[in-house]
């Protein structure tokens, strides 16, 4: 498990509850980075159900904001899970 999975993994253990969203979502896009797509698709799913509108619309602006070749795909994922949750 890399370093940047350790913390978060820890994070979510010592950091209050408002935090997890966002947490869960770092950690939805580390393991996407890592391949680790299904894990990816669960922290994503719960961070989007925890953190809602704000989380969504901070992960497009990180997104936008240095754009690097495998956020396509995360992009299309956090779409199409926020789809979902809105339905």
């Amino acid at each position: 498990m890399s370093d940047a999975l350790k913390d978060l993994s820890r994070a979510l253990i010592l950091l209050p509850e408002n935090y997890h969203a966002m947490i869960l979502g770092n950690l939805a896009y580390v393991k996407f980075l890592q391949k680790e797509i299904s894990q990816s698709e669960i922290d994503l799913r719960k961070a989007l159900d925890y953190g809602g509108q704000y989380l969504y619309e901070s992960t497009l602006q990180d997104i936008e904001r240095f754009p690097i070749s495998p956020d396509i795909e995360f992009r299309y994922l956090l779409e199409k899970f926020w789809k979902d949750l809105n339905e």
